[in-house]
């Protein structure tokens, strides 16, 4: 995963200094797990990694597709890593745990015939939409995590 950022960024013409590998290395770490902004930068704060530099970097990994937004109920914006080459406009759709917060990819939108019958009905062109399933894994359910 620290390969494909460093990637990246590098394909994408930016440098590659040692404070965002830092970062770059926190983020990989991550696995799949939410997380947010302000906690990787406390984790980092230590190193002398300035708080600019977190969400600066968070937010150029988003905009080159590495990293995605999450909207949970607590209110708390969250960034999650994506899945290299899952969708080819960008968005993907996900399951999220709201106990343990596994993210887990739907390897086909299963809104396509909805948007398609909702832009036809409204005369909308649908350019992107997001859709975020919350609710239980099977581990959590297992584990009697229900609340």
């Amino acid at each position: 995963m620290e390969q494909r950022l460093r990637n990246l960024l590098e394909q994408a013409g930016h440098r590659v200094t040692e404070p965002r590998m830092q970062l770059i290395r926190a983020v990989a770490a991550q696995d799949f797990r939410p997380f947010t902004g302000e906690a990787l930068y406390e984790g980092l704060r230590d190193t002398g990694l300035g708080r600019a530099t977190v969400f600066r970097t968070l937010r150029l990994l988003q905009n080159l597709g590495a990293l995605s937004r999450l909207h949970l109920d607590d209110g708390c914006q969250r960034y999650v890593l994506t899945l290299p080459g899952a969708s080819e406009n960008g968005h993907h759709d996900r399951l999220i745990c709201r106990q343990c917060g596994r993210v887990a990819y739907l390897e086909q939108c299963p809104m396509e015939d909805s948007l398609n019958r909702i832009a036809e009905q409204s005369g909308y062109r649908v350019e992107s939409h997001h859709l975020d399933i919350l609710g239980l894994c099977g581990d959590c359910l297992a584990a009697g995590n229900d609340q």
